[in-house]
């Protein structure tokens, strides 16, 4: 039910991935460099509860590019 994937070369992650995970209730994805394109901001700000699953957010998930 937790997932660390924290200091990786992750930069970024789906609606579809994160689906696959049914019964996450704790994703550590900070200190990776996401690319913050349209797709991507959209589904963290639109998928329901994903803030409360993501450990540190939003100050530990910075945009890489673009600035």
């Amino acid at each position: 039910v937790a997932m660390s994937i924290s200091r990786n070369n992750l930069n970024s992650f789906s609606k579809k991935e994160f689906a696959s995970f049914k019964q996450m209730e704790l994703l550590d994805a900070s200190a990776n460099n996401f690319i913050c394109s349209c797709e991507f901001l959209s589904f963290i700000q639109h998928e329901a509860g994903i803030t409360q699953v993501l450990v540190g957010w939003p100050e530990s998930y910075i945009c890489d590019s673009p600035l």
